[in-house]
């Protein structure tokens, strides 16, 4: 009766991971257009060599940042547009110069005279001064927002930084025990699968250690999960994509 029971278990933990596969082949239709589930998780060899090379994310990287490059594209901006404003604050100067020739008529016809004339304006702005000055006042006080804004983001994307590079290293190493630990249990099954073949263990033990397995199975895919999720988010703290983000 217990053997019977075990296995009805089994079977419907069996039913749930099938439906759950399903269900998670279906996600992967929605997001990507392609339900096939590869076991073989390729990431785990660029991981390798990532915490060696885990320096190269500098803060100087992070003028890659998308949302860094546009904000320093707003600080120019607002200084131009101050700097153009200013041209209605101060006094301007213009000069012009104009010659020709003119031919007399009297006293003496088809004479010749060279004329020569220049202005010089200079002008200053009185009643729309004070409206001026206001606009160029308010577009230096926009550069200072701009510019108090991009600090802003770079001490935030500092912190990102420091943040998943600390958690990265951390899921890294957590990932990398789980995997001797698997590698353990998985040894210890098989010598009591063994021992259990030659009617030395009672089947309870052989369960345990199954379940062990399986415990250490999931917590080392967990751990493994993290670090791709720490390493997506390292990448995007300094602007890349996991794909370009040692270049």
């Amino acid at each position: 009766e217990k053997f019977l029971v075990d296995t009805q278990n089994s079977q419907a933990q069996l039913q749930d991971a099938e439906i759950q596969l399903k269900v998670t082949q279906n996600e992967l239709l929605a997001l990507l257009g392609e339900g096939t589930l590869n076991p073989d998780w390729t990431w785990k060899r660029v991981f390798v060599d990532a915490p060696s090379q885990i320096e190269k994310f500098s803060i100087d990287r992070l003028e890659e940042r998308p949302e860094i490059k546009a904000q320093k594209l707003k600080v120019s901006a607002s200084g131009r547009r101050a700097y153009q404003s200013l041209g209605g604050v101060l006094p301007s100067l213009d000069a012009s110069v104009s010659y020709g020739y003119s031919e007399g008529i009297i006293p003496v016809p088809k004479t010749s005279k060279f004329n020569l004339s220049g202005t010089l304006q200079l002008t200053i702005p009185l009643f729309d001064r004070l409206k001026d000055y206001g606009e160029y006042r308010a577009l230096l006080h926009q550069e200072s927002q701009a510019e108090v804004e991009l600090e802003r983001l770079r001490r935030e994307a500092r912190a990102n930084l420091d943040s998943a590079k600390t958690a990265f290293t951390v899921s890294y190493q957590s990932a990398v025990l789980r995997e001797k630990t698997m590698e353990r249990s998985r040894s210890l099954y098989s010598d009591n699968l063994k021992r259990f073949q030659r009617s030395i263990v009672n089947a309870n033990e052989l369960m345990n250690d199954q379940e062990r397995l399986y415990q250490s199975e999931l917590s080392s895919i967990r751990g493994w999960g993290d670090v791709h999720n720490n390493f997506t988010r390292l990448c995007h703290s300094v602007g890349k994509s996991v794909f370009h983000c040692f270049n």
